[in-house]
C-alpha cells in the first residue's frame, strides 16, 4: 500500500483509475472503462506468481495492467506481446506516473499495449495452464512441456495438447528440490 500511496502522491490520483487500492472501487465487469489496472500482487517477488488480477481484470478487461509482482520473464512468459507495463521498470513511482500520464494523453502510445488484441487469437493462456497438478503431473510423465505444452504466447498456435502420446515416466530424486529450488525464500514461508 506504500507504493501506491507513493503514486498517488506523485499525481497518479489525475489519471481515472479502477481497482481495490483507489478510491474508485469497481466490480470486476466495469475494469473495461479504465484505461489502466493495477496488478500488484501480494507476494511480489515470487516466481511464477500471476494471478487474476493480471489475466481477468487487466488483459481480458481490455485495461493495460500495470504490474509488480513475480520477475519480468515471467509475465513474458504467458502474456502477449507489449500487453503490460513492469512497475519495476521504472527507477522510481514517480518515473511511473510521469509514463502513465505521457499514455493518458498520447493514444497512439496507448495503443501500442493494445495492440496485440487485434491478432487473431483464441484463448490467453491462463495461469491455472502451466500451474497446479496437471503441471506437476507432465513434468513427472517425462513430458517435455516445452514441446508439448508451451505456456509461452503465441499467436500462430491454437492447440496446445497436454498428453499426445504415451510417455515413459521418470524419476525425480527431490520433489522438494525441483519444486522448491529456484524459489525466493521469502515465498515458502
Amino acid at each position: 500500500m506504500e507504493y501506491v500511496t507513493s503514486l498517488i502522491n506523485h499525481g497518479l490520483d489525475d489519471i481515472v483509475l479502477g481497482g481495490d487500492c483507489f478510491k474508485n472501487r469497481q466490480p470486476k465487469f466495469e475494469y473495461s472503462k479504465y484505461k489502466f489496472y493495477f496488478a500488484l500482487e501480494n507476494a511480489w517477488n515470487c516466481r511464477d506468481y500471476i494471478t487474476e488480477k493480471f489475466f481477468y481484470n487487466g488483459l481480458i478487461s481490455g485495461a493495460v495492467p500495470v504490474v509488480m509482482g513475480p520477475s519480468r520473464d515471467d509475465y513474458e512468459a504467458v502474456s502477449p506481446p507489449n500487453s503490460f507495463i513492469y512497475a519495476k521498470d521504472f527507477s522510481t513511482p514517480k518515473k511511473l506516473v510521469e509514463y502513465l500520464k505521457y499514455l493518458n494523453k498520447n493514444d497512439t502510445a496507448y495503443k501500442e499495449y493494445l495492440k496485440w488484441t487485434t491478432d487473431d487469437l483464441i484463448d490467453i493462456p491462463g495461469h491455472q495452464r502451466e500451474t497446479d497438478y496437471c503441471q506437476l503431473c507432465r513434468i513427472l510423465h517425462g513430458i517435455n512441456i516445452d514441446n508439448i505444452f508451451n505456456p509461452i504466447y503465441q499467436s500462430h498456435l491454437r492447440d496446445i495438447p497436454l498428453f499426445g502420446w504415451p510417455s515413459k515416466p521418470r524419476i525425480v530424486p527431490s520433489l522438494a528440490k525441483w519444486f522448491y529450488g529456484t524459489e525466493n525464500s521469502d515465498c515458502l514461508k
